[in-house]
């Protein structure tokens, strides 16, 4: 279900590191199933020639060739990942270029505290419009924190005397779950927001005061 225009760069870096992994893992494991059945000893079976022996500096072993081509294909499986993280990361870092809600995020054991540009603010509820680009500035007044909406598929981290920006823009009213993503002390568990997405006619009311 899509909730938010930034999903789709995340997810598409998600499943192309998950496609890596599971290759890898192929590959790695099929390799060690291959080598178990391949080479098991065999009773009465008398040992290779380079075999390894105690005191004695073993023959080169291996294929120098099959080295290169490994190395050939890691470094092309990677080459697509560390663009798509670049992509990515230049994605979340960089607001689009629109009008934009700013909203200084401030984490303290054990709470969120929201401040909008009209001076409201509001302890442990995000409230938002829906189709807009909303820009948060995290930061914290104590320790370590990390802000984190898991249906946005957005962190930031909460770190004293220094401010990270995320954004997003949700496409979908509803209200949804954040929390601290960073153990800051025994209350951590608790330390837990709702981020709520309204109508823009109903943010505007309840913005200027209403309800």
């Amino acid at each position: 279900m899509v909730i938010t225009t930034s999903q789709g760069p995340l997810e598409s870096l998600f499943n192309l590191y998950l496609y890596a992994a599971v290759i890898i893992n192929i590959i790695v494991i099929g390799a060690l199933v291959y080598a178990i059945f391949r080479f098991k000893h065999k009773p009465g079976a008398k040992e290779p020639a380079d075999a390894p022996k105690a005191g004695v500096i073993p023959p080169v072993r291996g294929s120098a060739r099959i080295g290169l081509i490994l190395t050939a294909v890691l470094f092309l499986l990677f080459i697509p990942i560390s663009i798509g993280t670049k992509d990515t990361v230049n994605f979340i870092e960089k607001p689009p270029a629109e009008e934009s809600l700013i909203v200084n995020v401030v984490g303290q054991q054990y709470s969120w505290t929201f401040i909008y540009p009209n001076g409201v603010k509001t302890v442990n509820e995000l409230i938002v419009p829906a189709n807009k680009v909303v820009v948060l500035k995290v930061t914290s007044s104590d320790v370590f924190h990390n802000f984190y909406v898991p249906d946005f598929k957005i962190m930031a981290d909460a770190i004293p005397q220094k401010t990270n920006v995320i954004w997003f823009k949700a496409v979908r009213t509803g209200s949804y779950k954040a929390h601290c993503n960073e153990i800051c002390g025994v209350g951590h568990t608790f330390m837990k927001a709702s981020v709520t997405v309204k109508d823009p006619q109903d943010f505007e009311k309840w913005y200027a005061g209403g309800v």
